[in-house]
């Protein structure tokens, strides 16, 4: 659900509020449950023209983003959704809980087939909207996968993080189907320095 606040001023923040209201009654009629206020958190922020509210719901924040029009080609701010901070933490602390560096043993085949099914539903919830958040989030999980070869293999264990990327992102080239994220686009990638 997407809403366009068109005039500037102390109107732009009624609007939201209208919105995040009509969202609520939207949600009671289709008979979700909202667990307290914290389902709904409205929270008031300044900008430069004109006053913006944001709200968690789902796991998604829903703020004013920028926003191309296709037909166009006409930026324009509306209220899109995109995974909200609290729900980056959780995926972040399922990373962490996997504890994927004391894997070494196991080949990459292995740690794929561990994490994959658990991924394909963070992409399948969480990547439909708000891309460039959830791009940071896969970073992540690269990051992650980096380290681990990093304890696994020698020759990385040597050199920074960095060799471990770049090795990952020959893997990513070779086996693109390995890890479900890569299947999708969120490959890894390694800067060379020139």
């Amino acid at each position: 659900m997407a809403v366009r606040c068109r005039s500037l001023g102390v109107t732009i923040e009624r609007v939201a509020k209208r919105a995040a209201d009509l969202v609520v009654v939207a949600f009671v009629m289709l008979g979700l449950l909202m667990r307290g206020e914290s389902a709904l958190k409205m929270s008031s922020r300044s900008s430069e023209h004109y006053h913006c509210t944001s709200f968690d719901y789902l796991g998604f924040t829903f703020r004013p983003r920028a926003t191309k029009d296709k037909r166009n080609n006409v930026l324009f701010t509306s209220y899109l959704p995109a995974i909200s901070k609290k729900s980056v933490s959780s995926i972040h602390e399922t990373i962490k809980s996997w504890n994927l560096k004391c894997l070494h043993n196991r080949s990459l085949r292995f740690v794929a087939s561990y994490i994959n099914d658990v991924v394909r539903g963070w992409i399948n919830y969480y990547g439909k909207f708000g891309k460039t958040e959830f791009w940071k989030v896969m970073f992540h999980l690269n990051r992650s996968i980096a380290y681990w070869a990093k304890t696994k293999y020698k020759r990385l264990r040597r050199r920074g993080v960095i060799s471990a990327h770049y090795w990952l992102a020959g893997i990513s080239q070779k086996a693109p189907n390995l890890f479900y994220h890569w299947q999708v686009g969120y490959v890894p990638y390694a800067h060379r320095k020139k």
